[in-house]
């Protein structure tokens, strides 16, 4: 009787296995602008980088600030550019801006009309893309409006599994033009792009807001946290 033995050959790792068990993880890289960030994370390698949109950033660091106050004053109008649309930006920076200010509501305004520079050499492109929000802010300052109830938007959990929500309080504007000069002037923009800043400043009238980083407005709850917090506890 003939006994044939078969001996499986030992796997040896290859070079590549080799090398990715050995490769270190992606670094997160981390931007304030929404354009800048889509255009890395498209041609970025993702086993190298890991590029996340900065409203993305901005509503994970407001889970984590300890202490954030919001200005009872302060109405905020949120734009989310084109370039954050695929990665939720609108619902993650106004997360954010409904936990420092009052009252935070979106811009209808699905893209600014910027596209890089275009809207700065020929201004009527942003003007008319902008119309959406000049009408909202005019009917906002209506007799007869008042905000809708309440809205809770999914973001970014904390360790805790908290989730952040955006509350629309029920307010009326006020009906003569001196108190309704009053309101606005206690809103403002934000967004997550430059150039989207610039237009809807620019062509936001007649109420003129003015749009600026949702970064700012972050830093700004947190630093009045931060102070009230040691006034407490002197």
């Amino acid at each position: 009787t003939t006994t044939t033995t078969t001996t499986t050959p030992v796997q040896r790792p290859s070079a590549t296995t080799t090398a990715e068990v050995n490769r270190p993880p992606p670094l997160r890289l981390l931007l304030d602008a929404s354009p800048c960030a889509q255009y890395l994370r498209k041609h970025a390698d993702p086993a190298r980088v890991l590029v996340p949109d900065p409203a993305e950033v901005a509503a994970q660091a407001a889970e984590r600030l300890p202490q954030l106050e919001p200005d009872p004053t302060l109405e905020v109008c949120v734009h989310a550019p084109c370039s954050s649309h695929a990665q939720n930006g609108g619902e993650h920076a106004l997360a954010v801006a409904s936990r420092c200010a009052s009252v935070a509501f979106l811009s209808e305004v699905p893209c600014c009309g910027m596209a890089g520079d275009r809207g700065l050499r020929y201004p009527a492109l942003s003007e008319a893309a902008a119309a959406p929000l000049r009408n909202l802010l005019r009917a906002r300052t209506q007799p007869n409006h008042s905000e809708v109830s309440s809205l809770s938007l999914s973001s970014s959990s904390s360790s805790s599994g908290s989730t952040a929500a955006c509350v629309f309080s029920a307010q009326t504007p006020p009906v003569n033009n001196q108190g309704a000069a009053e309101r606005w002037r206690r809103l403002r923009g934000v967004s997550t792009s430059t150039t989207c800043e610039i237009a809807l400043s620019r062509h936001s009238a007649p109420t003129s807001v003015q749009f600026g980083s949702l970064f700012h407005l972050l830093d700004e709850a947190s630093c009045r946290g931060t102070q009230s917090s040691s006034m407490k506890q002197t």
